[in-house]
C-alpha cells in the first residue's frame, strides 16, 4: 500500500500495489476492497508475487542454466512473470 501521491520505488514498480489517498474517505473505501480482494486470492491459493517469490524463481531457474528447463518449471516460471 502506498499514498497515491508517492511514487513507487523501481524495484517493485512491477509488483502489485495499492494506491491510496488517506485523506479521502471513498479512496480509503476502495483500497480497504482492493485489500480484501488480494487477501481473498492469497486464501483461495492464487500464487503471490513479491520480490522475494521473484528472486527465488530466479534462483531456481539459475539452477538450469546449462540444461533445459523442465517443462512444469518453465510453465511456472512463465505463469508467474506475466503481468497481472
Amino acid at each position: 500500500m502506498i499514498d497515491r501521491a508517492e511514487a513507487i520505488p523501481f524495484d517493485v514498480s512491477d509488483f502489485r500495489t495499492i494506491k491510496f489517498d488517506h485523506r479521502d474517505l471513498d479512496s480509503v473505501a476502495d483500497a480497504l476492497e482492493q485489500l480484501k480482494a488480494q487477501i481473498g486470492e492469497i486464501e483461495k491459493g492464487t500464487p503471490i508475487r513479491t520480490p522475494v517469490t521473484f528472486t527465488l524463481m530466479l534462483q531456481e531457474a539459475s539452477k538450469h542454466q546449462n540444461k533445459a528447463l523442465p517443462e512444469e518449471a518453465f510453465r511456472e516460471l512463465f505463469r508467474q512473470l506475466k503481468p497481472e
